[in-house]
């Protein structure tokens, strides 16, 4: 049987950046999904600069640099940065692109 694929996007998850209460469900939630079997999941949220790339190893993946999106009919460049969530298996891109996120 094929795993279920999910893709999460979420404005914040914890332990990145927490202003509400949904930091904390997008990565309970999250975590709890990655541990069931036939489930692959990929979360996203924005890499904000108050994000430290050297506290949570955040990783330069090669194929998802210079990626184009098209946001409100224009198109932009931009980098996914990768990481784990601390001490779980799941994973977590960043999308950044620095005058989409203010620090």
């Amino acid at each position: 049987m094929k795993p279920l694929k999910i893709y999460y996007l979420s404005t914040e998850f914890s332990p990145y950046s927490q202003t509400s209460n949904m930091a904390v469900f997008s990565k309970q939630f999250s975590v709890y999904l990655n541990d069931q079997k036939n489930i692959e999941i990929r979360l996203m949220q924005p890499k904000y600069g108050f994000i430290s790339e050297r506290k949570y190893i955040l990783r330069e993946v090669i194929r998802l640099k210079e990626v184009k999106i098209n946001y409100l009919n224009k198109e932009y460049l931009v980098n996914i940065k990768s990481a784990f969530i601390p001490n779980t298996r799941t994973q977590i891109y960043f999308l950044e692109y620095n005058d989409f996120y203010f620090d």
